[in-house]
């Protein structure tokens, strides 16, 4: 299984940070793969997620690992010397009140990068970039006004006519969750990143309404191994042409 960049970048981090003792929080697990590269490394692993057929999935295939079916990262017990949440923040309602309730003061995640390769590329979004999947799209504008970003906004000017998600600096979400330190990078390409234009999947609310099913399922497989092999020279050559991948890597410390 491919761990996405920022995943890369943060059990880099984290093994600078805590030598592969500690205790680590993922919010929001997904497939799980990078609560694996945890468990492997030798960290006191927990995750959580909303997706109850994920947990079971999970509980089944990494039975090393704490899973905990929640959308409130505040019911988890226990301290954390890392905390990490990828994909997330772009799904919710409230981001702002959910950041408030991740514990820990050391943060590692991701959000889909508004200027990633394809946008810049085509002038358009992928189609999980809406609605009712995605509720906002993260600017790195420094956080000085009330509607939290700068008022020449480029992302915020681009999108305001759209039917697209709302859009927030990433900057501001985070210092309102107490984060004082918050480093922001673009990431590179990665062969997933090119698989990732294809709408085989539903643009749905939640990941249990879009995953394939059935049918619907091995068509997705079949697709995603047919079409490995060009993905590896189409994100080459995109990396090449100067081209960024699809999620913003964020660190961010609070006191």
């Amino acid at each position: 299984m491919r761990v996405d960049a920022p995943k890369l970048h943060a059990l880099a981090e984290i093994e600078q940070q805590l030598g592969g003792n500690g205790n680590v929080l993922e919010v929001g697990f997904g497939d799980s793969s990078f609560l694996k590269s945890l468990c492997d490394a030798g960290y006191s692993v927990t995750g959580t997620e909303v997706s109850d057929w994920m947990v079971k999935e999970t509980q089944s295939t990494l039975p090393q690992a704490t899973v905990v079916c929640t959308d409130d990262p505040s019911e988890v017990e226990g301290e954390f010397d890392a905390v990490c949440c990828f994909e997330v923040l772009e799904h919710l309602t409230n981001p702002q009140a959910f950041a408030s309730k991740l514990p820990g003061k050391t943060l590692y995640g991701s959000v889909p990068d508004p200027w990633r390769w394809y946008p810049k590329l085509t002038g358009r979004y992928e189609y999980w970039d809406y609605p009712p999947n995605h509720l906002w799209r993260y600017c790195l504008c420094s956080p000085v006004e009330r509607d939290h970003h700068d008022s020449e906004c480029i992302l915020k000017e681009r999108i305001k006519n759209s039917d697209g998600p709302q859009v927030m600096s990433l900057k501001w979400l985070l210092g309102q969750a107490g984060y004082d330190q918050v480093t922001v990078h673009q990431t590179h390409v990665q062969p997933q990143d090119v698989l990732r234009i294809i709408p085989i999947r539903k643009n749905a609310a939640s990941y249990d309404q879009m995953r394939p099913r059935g049918k619907f399922r091995l068509i997705f497989s079949t697709a995603k191994r047919v079409l490995a092999p060009g993905t590896y020279v189409a994100s080459s050559a995109l990396n090449v042409m100067g081209f960024h991948g699809v999620s913003y890597y964020f660190t961010a410390t609070r006191p």
